[in-house]
C-alpha cells in the first residue's frame, strides 16, 4: 500500500510539474517574441480590457522603424499598451475583403477603461482617429479578441501545446526512430488548359480550309499558279498550328498554391543581419469560417492534427486561439477565430513553406470563406523607444 501511495505521489508530481514547465515554455516563447499579450485574466479586471488586433499599411516604406516608434507613442498617448508589434514579411492568404492585401504592420493592442463611466474601446477608438487624421497609417482591420473563457483555454493550451504534446512526441520518436524530413518540393506542373483549347480550335479551323482547298483543287483548273500559292500558304498555316498544338501541349505553369509556398520561403530569408534567419517567426492565421461539407470537415481535421504534430515536435505552436468580433463592422473585416503560431525560426519557416512534406499536408486544409494569413517577425520595442529617444 505504501508503494502505491509513493506512486501515486509521484505520478501527480510529475504531471504537476511538467503543467508547471509547459505553461513556463509558453512563457519563455512570448518572451522572445516580444509578446506581452496577458495570458491570464482571472482577475475582475480582465473584463474592463479589450484586446485588438490591427492590420496596418504605411503610406511610405521609408524610415519604418522611426514610423513604428512612433506608433507606440500614440498607443501610450491614448492610454493603451502594445502586446505586439511584428512587421510584415509576406502574406500567405490574401483576402477579398480588403482593396489591397499589402501589411506592414500587426499591432496587437490592450486598452482598460480610462475611467469609470467610459468604456475600454474609448482609448483604441482615439488612436485610430489620429491614425485617420495623420494619414500615415491604414487600418485595415481591427478586430476585438473575445475575453471571455480566455483564460482557461490559453492555460489548457499552453499545457497541451507547450508541454504534453512535444513531450509525446520526443518519445514517439525516440522509440520508433520516427523523423521528420523536408525535402524541397519541385514544381508542381500543371496542363494549361486554355491554350490547348485554343490550339485545337485553330487546328480544326486549319483542317477546314485544307478540306476547301481539296475542293479547289478538283474544280478550279485555269489559275494553276494562284492554286498553288494558296495551297502552299494554307498548308504553312496547317503545319504551323500543328507545331503550335505541340508546343503548347508542352507549355505548363506550376501549380499557383506551390509557387505561391516558393514565394514565401525566398522572402523568408533576408541577407539583411539586422533581420538574422534565427529569429523566431510570428504567423497571424484570420479564420472565417464557412459551411464545409463532412468530407471537408474530416480533411481539415486531418490537415490539424498533422500539423499540429509536426510544429510541437519542433519546440513551436499556436501561442493564441480565440474567438473575434468585429470593432467596427462598417470599416473592418468579419473573421471569426484568431490563431497566432509560433515558428523556431524563420529559417525553420522557410524550409517547412518550401518542402514536398508541407505541400502534401496542405492539400487537405480547408482554411474557410475568404481568410487571411500573414507572417510576421517580432520588433524589439525597446530598440524603438530608444530610437525614438534619439530623434
Amino acid at each position: 500500500m505504501n508503494w502505491t501511495k509513493k506512486i501515486i505521489l509521484m505520478s501527480l508530481a510529475m504531471f504537476g510539474s511538467l503543467c508547471a514547465r509547459s505553461v513556463q515554455n509558453r512563457i519563455e516563447k512570448g518572451v522572445v517574441l516580444q509578446d506581452s499579450i496577458p495570458l491570464y485574466r482571472f482577475d475582475a479586471k480582465a473584463k474592463a480590457t479589450v484586446t485588438y488586433v490591427s492590420i496596418l499599411k504605411n503610406s511610405s516604406p521609408t524610415h519604418m522603424d522611426l514610423k513604428a516608434a512612433a506608433l507606440l507613442k500614440i498607443v501610450r498617448r491614448h492610454h493603451g499598451q502594445v502586446g505586439y508589434l511584428g512587421k510584415c514579411f509576406a502574406v500567405a492568404i490574401e483576402s477579398k475583403q480588403f482593396e489591397s492585401a499589402d501589411c506592414d504592420l500587426v499591432v496587437v493592442t490592450y486598452w482598460k477603461r480610462p475611467h469609470p463611466l467610459m468604456s475600454p474601446s474609448f482609448g483604441f477608438s482615439n488612436f485610430r482617429s489620429e491614425l485617420d487624421q495623420q494619414k500615415t497609417w491604414t487600418v485595415h482591420q481591427a478586430q476585438k479578441m473575445v475575453n471571455s473563457g480566455h483564460s482557461v483555454q490559453a492555460v489548457l493550451m499552453a499545457m497541451v501545446v507547450h508541454g504534453f504534446l512535444p513531450f509525446f512526441m520526443n518519445i514517439y520518436a525516440a522509440v520508433t526512430g520516427f523523423e521528420y524530413t523536408f525535402e524541397p518540393m519541385s514544381p508542381v506542373p500543371i496542363m494549361d488548359t486554355d491554350s490547348v483549347r485554343r490550339s485545337t480550335e485553330e487546328i480544326t479551323k486549319a483542317n477546314d480550309n485544307s478540306q476547301e482547298i481539296a475542293e479547289n483543287d478538283n474544280n478550279e483548273t485555269d489559275n494553276d499558279e494562284n492554286k498553288n500559292e494558296n495551297d502552299t500558304t494554307e498548308e504553312d498555316k496547317h503545319d504551323k498550328s500543328i507545331n503550335k498544338q505541340e508546343e503548347d501541349e508542352q507549355e505548363c505553369v506550376v501549380d499557383p498554391q506551390a509557387a505561391k509556398m516558393q514565394k514565401v520561403a525566398k522572402l523568408m530569408l533576408s541577407n539583411d543581419e539586422k533581420e538574422p534567419e534565427d529569429e523566431p517567426a510570428y504567423v497571424w492565421n484570420f479564420v472565417q469560417k464557412g459551411t464545409m461539407s463532412p468530407e471537408d470537415e474530416e480533411k481539415d481535421r486531418k490537415y490539424s492534427h498533422k500539423f499540429l504534430q509536426m510544429i510541437t515536435y519542433h519546440d513551436g505552436g499556436p501561442m493564441h486561439t480565440a474567438p473575434l468580433e468585429p470593432a467596427d463592422s462598417s470599416k473592418d473585416g468579419s473573421y471569426a477565430m484568431l490563431a497566432a503560431v509560433y515558428y523556431p525560426s524563420r529559417a525553420f519557416f522557410s524550409k517547412l513553406i518550401n518542402s514536398s512534406w508541407m505541400y502534401e499536408a496542405i492539400q487537405d486544409k480547408r482554411p474557410g470563406d475568404d481568410s487571411y494569413c500573414v507572417v510576421t517577425v517580432p520588433m524589439r520595442q525597446d530598440k524603438l523607444w530608444m530610437q525614438l529617444a534619439k530623434n
